[in-house]
């Protein structure tokens, strides 16, 4: 388990849907695009089975400078929230998340220390839900055959340096 990029999950997608790379990361970046454009307006955004996508408000705050100790006024501000759906909760109920990377000694530490046995992670559920699926796209067709081998034109006879 790791980060996945945008760019991977591009190259998932057109490996599985018979798309060039280039015309499936144009789709993911118009889908990406839309989704901000829609929550910039104030909408709500729901994909059923997936999960909702919204806007909240919160309110001002005070907080304090870790360094510092100093009081800091954090003023009111928008934000994204995203509720993940039936679906989505049932495929990650029962997965355990990739570590994040730490830098400095006190990571190596961390993750020595942490190193889970595999004897006491918990089992997957014997009854898994029903995957999230859409209908399977046709195969690609067949790439065309290659063109006949041709030989380049001949070259013009090279020109004098000195003309007369």
């Amino acid at each position: 388990m790791a980060t996945v990029s945008k760019k991977e999950i591009v190259k998932t997608v057109s490996e599985r849907h018979g798309l060039t790379t280039t015309q499936t990361a144009q789709l993911v970046q118009v889908f990406m695009n839309q989704i901000i454009d829609e929550l910039s307006r104030g909408n709500r955004i729901e994909f059923r089975e997936f999960g909702i996508f919204e806007l909240k408000r919160r309110k001002p705050r005070i907080a304090r400078n870790p360094k510092t100790g100093a009081q800091v006024h954090v003023p009111e501000k928008t934000v994204v929230s995203f509720k993940p759906g039936k679906v989505m909760k049932a495929r990650v109920a029962n997965t355990i998340p990739a570590p994040r990377k730490k830098s400095g000694s006190k990571a190596k530490k961390a993750a020595t220390e942490s190193a889970t046995p595999a004897a006491s992670i918990p089992a997957a559920p014997s009854a898994a839900p029903k995957p999230f699926t859409t209908e399977a796209a046709p195969p690609p067709p067949p790439p065309p055959p290659p063109a006949p081998a041709t030989s380049p034109p001949p070259s013009p006879p090279p020109r004098p340096f000195f003309t007369s």
